[in-house]
């Protein structure tokens, strides 16, 4: 789960290193809540991770100490087992003594102890061992705890992730809604304008001085309006563009992380507006279409 995670977390980060404008192959857009949040969630699945390799790191050097006693215990045991089958055969060996040998040589002298057994020492490896079944009892504790911890953090900040994606695309969709409009109104200043240059220029008087001012503030209008049409359509574009990312991130799955990215050279959603993909709340956001935008009449020439 926490592989997964990481794994969706910089597939997001490299899709929204695509939002424009970009600088040496990098955006330069300003960071937001969704950066942060997703800088948060990168720094928290780190730390988790190191926080795991830990607690791994110490159930490796217990499960190496109960590897080195068991070997010591084996040994004992073994040696411990042949002690006990040379007490067994003298036992068996006592029943073939006849009286008469017993009384001119004696009874058999028991089987001296294998070397290498120590009371002290076993006494010394079932304290150790019953030391670490303590260690391995806590360890099993406190990783049972962690691992709780971290995943209720995780998905505390996945969730926070989603609601920041999903206040951006609300955001971003409500100011396409309202440059969408402002465009409109933009066109139809333009036409508006456009007539009255029109009715001007035609009433239009030799020496008409004030009818020429009038022209000349109107073809300024004109001009300072359609500057102002380009900005918002530039603007409009940048937020489909911008809505289009954060969408791809809202739907980026474990798995979709886990696929090979796109060559560097490949044109992105985000730099090529004509493989935007189609959606609802995108086509808000894209550039008006021809009708709506109301060229000059040529008569108005």
């Amino acid at each position: 789960a926490h592989f997964a995670a990481a794994q969706v977390c910089d597939r997001r980060l490299a899709l929204r290193d695509e939002r424009p404008p970009r600088v040496n192959n990098h955006s330069a857009a300003p960071h937001d809540g969704v950066q942060e949040a997703l800088h948060l969630q990168q720094f928290t699945l780190n730390r988790t991770r190191l926080s795991l390799m830990e607690l791994e790191a110490k159930a490796k050097a217990t499960l190496q100490k109960l590897e080195g006693v068991r070997g010591k215990l084996s040994r004992d045991a073994a040696t411990r087992r042949l002690a006990v089958e040379q007490d067994r055969a003298w036992v068996i060996g006592l029943n073939n003594v006849t009286p008469a040998s017993c009384a001119k040589n004696g009874p058999p002298k028991p089987p001296a102890a294998p070397a290498g057994i120590d009371n002290n020492e076993s006494k010394a490896h079932a304290s150790h061992v019953h030391q670490l079944e303590t260690d391995v009892k806590l360890l099993k504790a406190e990783s049972a705890s962690a691992i709780k911890s971290l995943a209720e953090e995780g998905k505390q900040i996945l969730g926070q992730v989603d609601e920041a994606l999903m206040r951006n695309v609300y955001v971003l969709d409500d100011a396409g809604k309202r440059l969408k409009e402002q465009a409109k109104e933009v066109d139809y200043t333009i036409k508006h304008a456009e007539r009255s240059l029109y009715e001007t220029r035609k009433n239009l008087q030799p020496g008409d001085e004030v009818g020429l001012a009038k022209v000349k503030s109107l073809e300024k209008l004109i001009e300072d309006l359609r500057i102002s049409r380009k900005e918002l359509q530039e603007d409009i574009n940048l937020k489909a563009a911008l809505l289009n990312v954060d969408e791809r991130c809202r739907k980026v799955t474990p798995a979709m992380a886990s696929e090979k990215r796109p060559e560097a050279n490949t044109p992105t959603p985000a730099q090529n507006p004509s493989v935007l993909r189609t959606s609802a709340s995108q086509q808000l956001f894209r550039s008006l279409p021809a009708s709506a935008i109301m060229a000059p009449d040529r008569n108005f020439h």
